[in-house]
């Protein structure tokens, strides 16, 4: 039941409800807010690019890092026939070994609460500090642990023309993560339907922890934010946004 590899061709048509553009443009005025030095921008945990997508119509030169082959093919699919493609590197967060130093990094839509346990998000921090240039902006967001628990025992659904997913929720309370159990039916061109399982796991983590790693890797001039959001987290935000520079 290994991550990303079944859903990651119908990851799209599953999650339409996400608005990259959005995204992009808030990411774009948080690192515009901070003054990177220069365009050259990575996108960890890309998925199936369709945030880089967006980033590079903004102006970025994009570099796509993902665990997931599956998800980096969906994504290198995006950029048929541009001139200026992103460079795609198959890689573990925590592993991250880039050509060059970069300009800005984002990592969006919790992918941060996969990493565990924190000895592998503190070597994941300091590996995108490395790369960073002086001044450079590092920006992701995380599920906050009163979501994360929020969620114990409840069920999703989303379907599409071809395929239907759910997913069941269990949160750990002694190991502190929320399991995702992931169903997947799709229909083949010949009408049968096959069925695919994965399982996610993310982890909570405090935003006092977060912020000491993030020093501890060598990044300072740390805010956190709501979502999509100029303005402080509330108490029982649901996802947070934390922005840095090197």
């Amino acid at each position: 039941m290994r991550a990303y590899s079944a859903l990651a061709a119908r990851y799209d048509e599953l999650t339409r409800d996400v608005n990259y553009p959005a995204r992009a443009r808030y990411v774009d005025a948080l690192i515009k807010r901070r003054g990177a030095p220069g365009p050259i921008l990575a996108d960890l945990a890309c998925g199936t690019g369709s945030a880089a997508l967006e980033l590079s119509k903004l102006g970025y030169d994009l570099l796509c890092v993902d665990a997931s082959s599956d998800m980096l093919s969906a994504a290198s699919g995006k950029f048929d026939g541009f001139e200026q493609r992103p460079v795609f590197i198959c890689q573990e967060l925590s592993e991250l070994d880039l050509f060059g130093t970069i300009d800005a990094a984002v990592c969006l839509l919790d992918s941060v609460n996969y990493i565990h346990p924190p000895e592998r998000l503190k070597r994941f921090f300091a590996r995108v500090r490395l790369f960073m240039n002086p001044g450079g902006v590092f920006i992701f967001d995380i599920n906050s642990e009163a979501k994360l628990r929020g969620m114990d025992g409840e069920t999703y659904c989303a379907e599409s023309e071809n395929a239907f997913c759910v997913w069941r929720n269990t949160f750990d309370r002694r190991g502190g993560a929320l399991d995702f159990f992931v169903d997947l039916f799709e229909r083949s061109p010949g009408g049968l339907w096959k069925r695919s399982r994965e399982r996610h796991r993310e982890f909570a983590y405090a935003e006092g922890d977060i912020i000491g790693y993030l020093e501890e890797a060598g990044f300072g001039d740390i805010e956190l934010f709501g979502e999509l959001s100029f303005e402080k987290p509330e108490k029982d935000e649901k996802r947070i946004f934390f922005s840095c520079r090197a």
